[in-house]
């Protein structure tokens, strides 16, 4: 359980809210590349941490990111003309350039106003994403290198469905290995058989999370955020007993490394009562990676035109017409009935949307009742709520990587090698 004004504390990321002050410290995905697709493309319209921006590419190709409200009478710059090398305002004309300098006020006789400009923020592009830092200047932390930064774009899958809850719970969902047996059984009943080994790289045991339902958490912190081990008796291949640890990284602000496949997902708050979930998939190897991408992408439902609808709905903030609530998420209770399926949907997104949205858009977690395998959770909640009282008292957050981020990790252990052996970048004692 967690009282409610410290559930307010954790969800709300309005302007002046302490984790809105947290979040704006940290780089943020804007967007995807692809939102711009060529230089002088049409303006994106994009709402973060509950303020409007403005995303444009110029003639050169550069991205912008702005206020939304033009400085002069504030209208929208979403609606302006993107056009040699700047964004125009249609109200007076006042154009403006990526660095929210003004390039031009027709509506004023001799050149523009010196002093005036257009708030703007530093963006980056990689790895198929616009990122944007939005806190203070002085103190802008260098942006961390993810792994799917170095892999071509037939590499890399980028889903980012539009979801209609806080990030928070969206966040504690990625981290919960405990729903896996239940809520995602069809398709894990489905697993990939692996070779016996004792090395995170060593994959899934077929059927493990269906016959070890409930899983022994440990949790390890680091600097960064934690990771945590989901522990199962199963056997492998050979039919020996074996315990499974499957490794998930938590790192701050609401990023997680789920396994060791190439998935990173990163719960980016719209306002507190939307999220966008980026789920980036990617392979290394440039001659295998596509194939296996597609076989993945189609595995997991990505392809599911339910789900793209959602996705689309990103960019327009509005799920009304799309899988969810009025069609209880396309539930099949014949299917559930014929034990065909678990959950009746038969897609592990659209699994995930169900449960998370029905929470209501802000979880009301005086209700809750923990148990021993939400520890993670628990966890990920103390360290929101800590890094965001460290930036409300003046202090520097956790959690600012320089670098690649930490990998998750999956295999089998011993007491002579346990999983926290696997990983060297702890930045602090286990």
């Amino acid at each position: 359980m967690l009282p409610q004004d410290r559930n307010t504390y954790l969800c709300d990321v309005s302007p002046g809210k302490p984790m809105h002050e947290l979040l704006r410290r940290y780089w943020l995905p804007a967007g995807l590349s692809s939102d711009l697709p060529h230089p002088d493309s049409d303006p994106v319209r994009t709402t973060l941490l509950s303020k409007g921006y403005v995303m444009f590419r110029d003639s050169a190709g550069t991205v912008g990111i702005l206020d939304e409200n033009c400085c002069h009478r504030g209208a929208s710059l979403a609606l302006g003309r993107v056009e040699e090398g700047g964004i125009r305002c249609i109200y007076h004309g006042w154009k403006y350039a990526v660095n929210g300098s003004v390039l031009d006020m027709p509506s004023i006789e001799g050149p523009p106003t010196s002093g005036v400009r257009q708030p703007a923020y530093p963006v980056r592009e990689a790895g198929g994403l616009i990122w944007v830092y939005l806190g203070p200047s002085e103190i802008q932390p260098p942006l961390p290198h993810y792994p799917f930064f170095d892999v071509s774009e037939s590499c890399r899958y980028i889903g980012a469905p539009l979801i209609n809850a806080n990030f928070v719970q969206v966040l504690e969902g990625a981290i919960d290995s405990a729903h896996l047996g239940f809520l995602h059984a069809d398709v894990h009943s489905r697993g990939v058989m692996a070779v016996s080994g004792d090395k995170p790289a060593v994959g899934q045991v077929k059927g493990q999370f269906i016959t070890a339902k409930a899983p022994r958490i440990e949790v390890a912190d680091a600097p960064w955020g934690f990771r945590y081990a989901a522990l199962r008796d199963v056997k492998d291949a050979d039919g020996n007993p074996v315990t499974q640890a499957r490794v998930t990284a938590f790192f701050l602000p609401f990023c997680s490394n789920v396994t060791d496949e190439g998935s990173i997902l990163l719960a980016m708050p719209v306002t507190s009562e939307w999220t966008i979930h980026y789920h980036v998939f990617w392979q290394e190897d440039p001659e295998t990676g596509p194939a296996k991408l597609r076989q993945l992408v189609d595995f997991l439902g990505w392809n599911d035109p339910a789900l793209q609808a959602r996705e689309r709905a990103r960019l327009v903030h509005d799920i009304s017409g799309t899988v969810g609530r009025g069609d209880n998420y396309r539930q099949d209770r014949e299917a559930m009935r014929r034990k065909e399926s678990f959950s009746g949907m038969g897609n592990v997104v659209i699994e995930d949307l169900a449960v998370t949205e029905t929470m209501g858009a802000i979880s009301d977690r005086t209700l809750e009742h923990l148990v021993a395998s939400d520890a993670a959770v628990v966890r990920a909640r103390r360290a929101l709520l800590r890094n965001a009282q460290r930036v409300a008292s003046g202090e520097a957050p956790e959690g600012l990587i320089d670098g690649p981020p930490p990998i998750a990790g999956q295999g089998f252990v011993t007491p002579e090698k346990p999983w926290q052996s696997w990983f060297s970048d702890w930045g602090g004692s286990v």
